[in-house]
């Protein structure tokens, strides 16, 4: 792992967590059915609705029920619902358990467990409406009925155990009753709490602490296993619903009506309330930990609290097969929550990365004198913006980041997008008049999976320091920044991540000579063992293993790339190098990192190396300079290839040759602008580029994989992004239809075509026969039509596959075949 900068990272976490804050987030699911219970990766509600978490977010899966669903145990994968529904299962493959005619409303299904040998002591338990408690000695097979001792609805569960078997279990009732069983269920007695409110929630930390919640704000308490009960102050008279509370913890968190949510440190002796900024009537509520929910409620309604994005020094963006930190210095693909870690993951959720930091550096001659906006590892700009001449900021200077399947309402992200659109934040113009329009224009990228954005500046002089890694400590430039980071989620673009960089002079002089230099510290996996290289004819800088196996990847190791989309005055990449570590043995001082030099880095910038000479082509005879260092063929061994060597002449005399350059940890910096190039006051400059990644099958060919990934990243760029979903009728179709796909058998890309006879959110999506979800085609609003997306199956083996189109009122499956 990385060792530079540790410090200042550390010192940028800190602060970070030094200014905490919390705030509700809405989770977007799409529906207005009652949400009734949640944990961390599930949701459930009425209608037998079931919400799983993924790396794609919250996706709905098919329960087998149209019940509502009340209930989901925490230590087994039961969920209870009305007219005796139980299932069993987890994922997308539930299985219902049959409950031999008990066909009351279920709240609660528990495991208890009073003797060994385990399972056979194992039993399940239900609850429900008008006192009926059922039991299953035999994992659910066959049920009885035990007698409750009233005819009350049951509402809710606590159990725990003594000597390792859960045999204590409380039920919360209505009338203010609790029923408490201490032989694991076999038995009940019902206790009255002294007052008639009912009781919704009920939660013991051990045998003898426990509390209780219900109507209009109700509260009490038990010191002696729930055989008595007293009445606690409560902040509230609003319904509470319901306790998230653990085992021999004093922490606990109560939700109700109105969006109360209170929290306690010590049991219950004093309460503190959260702020939610919202009124929705609350059935659930899971503690991730001390800090983090998810609740659940009426209407659709479902919030995550979390960390305030506005208090964090980062966000991320994925939407597909990449993940990539953010942060609000400008630095992209550095995770700074964790201090020295790497922030280009790919694939998503492996735990791999191939990059450790990215930035573009400004750099231009003011009044004469140079000056730079510097970003590598920490970057010289703040959230905020420049007006006369100073830096400035608010509490609307964050990151904002929308997904594609959001809506008003979902998120404070999208609904507060507009406070950035002044500042050049991307949306998409629906009706056509230039201005956004909050409820009629969407914002983010048209298309894209997610899309990130924020508003910074140079302004503020302490923001410049020689500790930012590349360059460094020069008097503010006073240019604007506006970032903007998208993805999309079709096949051809699953391992891209878009990068528009607008820059904007408001100083109030000319900035000349103005070059932009494109630094990156990639790491393909372990940071030992890399290579570098260009293609000249691409504007492509890569990175890739220098033998055929990484203590990360393993074997066949995959390569990034970066590519110039879209430079100033169509310059493309001007210039190539490296920047070799200051560790680096043997390598003379000109090509060493220009850490805190503004001079030196400049002179990188412009394609020279730090000494303000050339480059030479490497065993040149006389010395040949160069531009483009490494830009030959690693596959075909053709040019010049890092492994081939160097040729190193500073001051430009007695040139230091190295033939070989072992696999290490490398810099390499892709350049563009011009000694003529010039802005004026309030001139705007955009760069867009793309970060990617490939593998083949080898270190090398996967190289050559990543130059055929660019050509067809190129070609869709250039075509506006006109893939993925193609309307191919504009007759209005009667009815959602979905045909078989075409060709099948395929090999490895086929077609499929559906109708909507309406406009209508759809989702089109492909399973393995496990049910595992492998690919999104489609999440969106579109319009009635006929349409055909196409499926690519490159990276899948030979077997059967189900594709699914899904509304607000149909689900239609059909199966596929891929022959390879």
């Amino acid at each position: 792992m990385k060792t530079l900068l540790i410090f200042i990272l550390a010192i940028i976490s800190s602060n970070a967590m030094s200014q905490t804050v919390y705030t509700y987030y809405p989770i977007n699911l799409n529906t207005a059915v009652n949400l009734n219970g949640a944990n961390q990766n599930i949701i459930i509600g009425d209608n037998g609705l079931i919400f799983i978490k993924d790396y794609n977010g919250w996706n709905q899966v098919n329960s087998g029920t149209t019940e509502n669903l009340n209930w989901i145990n925490r230590t087994r994968l039961l969920l209870a619902g009305n007219n005796g529904v139980i299932l069993r299962g987890g994922g997308a493959n539930w299985v219902r358990i049959y409950t031999n005619g008990f066909n009351s409303n279920l709240n609660g299904v528990e495991i208890a467990a009073s003797s060994y040998p385990l399972p056979n002591s194992i039993k399940f338990i239900a609850i429900g409406d008008n006192g009926m408690i059922i039991s299953s000695s035999n994992q659910g097979v066959s049920w009885s009925q035990i007698n409750s001792n009233t005819t009350e609805n049951l509402n809710s569960f606590s159990s725990l155990g003594t000597n390792s078997f859960t045999n204590h279990i409380w039920i919360a009732a209505n009338g203010g009753n609790i029923i408490r069983s201490t032989d694991a269920g076999s038995t009940w007695t019902k206790i009255y709490t002294g007052s008639n409110h009912n009781l919704y929630s009920v939660h013991f930390k051990d045998t003898a602490n426990g509390i209780t919640v219900g109507e209009h704000g109700i509260i009490k308490r038990s010191y002696d296993g729930g055989q008595t009960w007293s009445n606690i102050p409560s902040p509230v008279t609003t319904t509470l619903k319901c306790i998230a509370g653990t085992l021999n913890s004093s922490f606990l968190k109560i939700a109700g009506d109105n969006g109360v949510i209170l929290k306690s440190t010590d049991f219950g002796i004093t309460f503190t309330r959260d702020s939610t900024g919202f009124n929705t009537n609350l059935n659930s509520i899971y503690n991730i930990d001390t800090n983090l929910s998810i609740v659940t409620g009426n209407n659709g309604k479902a919030y995550q609290r979390q960390i305030d994005s506005l208090y964090l020094p980062w966000s991320t963006i994925s939407g597909n097969n990449v993940r990539v930190y953010i942060s609000n210095r400008g630095v992209i693909g550095q995770n700074t929550l964790y201090q020295n870690s790497p922030g280009f993951e790919w694939p998503v959720g492996s735990g791999n990365h191939l990059n450790f930091t990215s930035g573009i550096t400004i750099a231009a001659k003011y009044l004469g004198a140079l000056r730079m906006a510097c970003v590598s590892f920490k970057g010289e700009y703040k959230p905020g913006y420049t007006v006369s001449g100073s830096f400035a900021t608010d509490n609307r200077f964050k990151f904002y980041k929308v997904k594609k399947l959001d809506v008003a309402g979902s998120s404070y992200d999208y609904d507060n997008w507009r406070l950035m659109t002044p500042y050049g934040a991307p949306f998409v113009d629906v009706n056509h008049n230039g201005i956004f329009n909050p409820g009629i224009d969407k914002p983010g990228i048209q298309g894209a999976a997610e899309t990130v954005f924020i508003a910074l500046s140079d302004s503020d002089p302490t923001s410049h320091t020689v500790g930012e890694g590349f360059g460094g400590g020069t008097q503010p430039l006073y240019c604007d920044l506006r970032l903007t980071l998208w993805t999309y989620d079709l096949p051809q673009l699953r391992d891209a991540v878009f990068i528009k960089y607008r820059f904007i002079n408001k100083s109030n002089v000319q900035w000349t000579n103005v070059h932009f230099g494109n630094f990156f510290d990639p790491d393909i996996g372990d940071a030992t063992d890399d290579y570098i290289g260009c293609d000249t004819t691409r504007s492509l800088g890569f990175a890739y293993n220098a033998d055929n196996q990484d203590p990360d990847y393993g074997a066949n190791p995959p390569a990034f790339g970066n590519m110039f989309l879209k430079t100033p005055q169509s310059f493309g990449m001007n210039s190539y190098a490296t920047v070799f570590k200051s560790s680096s043995s043997g390598m003379p001082f000109c090509v060493l990192e220009s850490h805190g030099e503004p001079i030196p880095t400049y002179n990188f910038i412009r394609g020279y190396k730090k000494d303000n000479t050339p480059w030479m082509l490497h065993r040149s005879n006389p010395l040949t300079p160069i531009r483009y260092l490494f830009s030959g063929d690693p596959e075909m061994n053709s040019g010049w290839t890092m492994g081939k060597g160097i040729t190193v002449d500073c001051g430009g005399v007695n040139p230091a040759i190295f033939d070989t350059i072992y696999g290490g940890d490398k810099r390499m910096l892709m350049n563009t602008g011009s000694e003529n190039f010039y802005m004026n006051p309030n001139d705007t400059v955009e760069i867009v580029t793309v970060q990617f990644a490939a593998r083949g099958s080898s270190n090398l060919n996967s190289v050559t994989r990543l130059k055929q990934l660019a050509d067809s990243i190129r070609t869709i760029y250039e075509s506006g992004f006109s893939v993925g979903i193609n309307p191919i009728s504009q007759i209005v179709p009667d009815k959602f239809s979905l045909y078989q796909n075409y060709p099948n058998p395929f090999n490895p890309i086929t077609k499929i075509k559906f109708d909507v006879p309406k406009k209508s959110f759809v989702i089109l999506e492909v399973f393995d026969v496990s049910g595992r979800l492998i690919s999104t085609l489609l999440k969106e609003e579109i319009s009635s039509g006929q349409y055909e997306v196409p499926f690519d199956a490159n990276n899948l083996s030979s077997g059967v596959y189900f594709y699914r189109l899904r509304t607000d009122a149909v689900m239609i499956s059909k199966k596929m075949l891929l022959l390879k």
